[in-house]
Order: C-alpha cells, then structure tokens, then sequence
C-alpha cells in the first residue's frame, strides 16, 4: 500500500512489442523513486502484474505476476559497495 501523497509517482506502464510471434521479449525499464525502510526486515516486496490489452483496451487479460524482493536487492547492493 503507499501513501496518497507519494502514490503519483507509480503509474500505469504502456510498452509497445517488437515483432510478433510465439515469444515476444518487451524490454521495458521503469523507474520510481521512493523512500523504503533500510532494514531487510521492514522493507517491502514489490508485486507486480503484467497485463495484456486486448481489442482496444476492453479485455485486459493477466499475462502474469511476479514478486521483487526489494529488500534482500537493497542489501545485497550495500554488501557490494563495501567491498569496493
């Protein structure tokens, strides 16, 4: 859940395919800033859905949903810096 006086900073994604075939890749790189707990413990995972849009936009079909663990990412790159 985030707050009402953050939530504009995530919106709604639109990526336009390459070629069509059995096995589309959609290379897409989104990007937000948002201030997490620095603590594995308290910080989120980020839940995500991919969505189809279908005859304009009127049948919209889950293609999937996949979990970030953003927390176990923030530590391991503050592991990375010290080693540096």
């Amino acid at each position: 859940m985030v707050s009402p006086d953050i939530g504009n900073a995530i919106e709604n994604i639109k990526t336009e395919p390459g070629a069509p075939g059995p096995d589309p890749t959609l290379n897409t790189l989104i990007e937000f800033d948002l201030e997490l707990p620095t603590e594995e413990l308290y910080c989120p995972r980020m839940a995500c859905s991919v969505f189809d849009s279908i005859m304009g936009g009127l049948v919209q079909p889950t293609i999937g949903t996949f979990v970030i663990n953003v927390g176990a990412l923030i530590i391991e790159l503050a592991e990375e810096r010290k080693r540096e």
